[in-house]
């Protein structure tokens, strides 16, 4: 199904941003915010490169469990010293293992290669004719979602986030079988649900006077934020979601899938 409108996106340039995350023009971006049509394109792209990450990416990478085990030091001295290693080599499980010291509270004992990258300041400044001020450029902005991977003993659901349009994310999720030969057809039509975490807020006496303070445990309102559903293809999109913290509900054809705690951030 292709678009008529003049000014929606080619696939090239809907490639790009899906598999590079190369942005598109604003004009573009706005386009796609609203039309179905390109989402549905944006989201054939983007389904079928998590289909190969999911099989053929990172297949020799340690599991996120062992990664979570490597971060509270329950492995072996030779499990320990052979993660280290692989760290040093791989900027993603890098990544993965420096946001979890960081939930954690626990500093990164390594130079992260993905968070030490510097930000692109190639030609960042720009001189003004007539003038001694300069413009400066918006620094690249990067987006993150935490945890990414869930899994349990029948499904897979990974989840990746983009710039979108008016300051919001775009996130997109794939549902895959675990240990069946059924694809992600199956659960076309599951709908999928976001809340967005409410900081609790308690009240507390002193001299008299009361001091309102956040408390540290988030809650979530009756009603979801926002919901969508799942394509024959096995995959969500939420096309404008704001930053913070979520809880995402999926309502599997025999049992539902809780994420709680999933944090959607801009780095730069």
């Amino acid at each position: 199904m292709d678009c008529l409108c003049l000014v929606a996106p080619k696939d090239e340039d809907l490639l790009r941003y899906a598999l590079d995350g190369e942005a598109l023009s604003p004009t573009a971006m706005e386009h796609l915010a609203d039309c179905s049509v390109c989402q549905q394109r944006l989201n054939r792209y983007i389904t079928a490169n998590d289909v190969l990450l999911t099989h053929l990416y990172r297949c020799q990478c340690p599991s996120m469990t062992t990664l979570s085990y490597y971060c509270i030091g329950v492995l072996s001295a030779h499990e320990q010293e052979k993660i280290s290693t692989h760290l040093e080599v791989c900027p993603l499980c890098a990544d993965n293992v420096a946001e979890t010291y960081r939930f954690l509270n626990t500093p990164v004992p390594f130079a992260n290669p993905l968070f030490s990258l510097p930000v692109q300041l190639e030609n960042a400044i720009e001189p003004i004719s007539c003038s001694s001020h300069v413009a400066l450029k918006k620094p690249i902005a990067h987006v993150h979602v935490w945890p990414y991977l869930h899994q349990t003993d029948t499904v897979t659901l990974s989840l990746r986030a983009q710039p979108g349009s008016h300051n919001k994310i775009m996130l997109t999720g794939l549902l895959s079988c675990r240990n069946s030969e059924e694809d992600g057809s199956i659960f076309t039509g599951t709908r999928v649900e976001l809340y967005k975490a409410v900081p609790s807020v308690g009240i507390e006496e002193s001299m008299g006077e009361h001091i309102v303070y956040a408390g540290q445990v988030s809650t979530y309102p009756d009603q979801p934020l926002l919901s969508t559903r799942v394509d024959d293809q096995g995959s969500m999109l939420f096309g404008a979601v704001p930053c913070g913290e979520y809880l995402m509900i999926v309502y599997l054809p025999e049992t539902a899938l809780v994420i709680e705690k999933l944090h959607i951030e801009v780095s730069f």
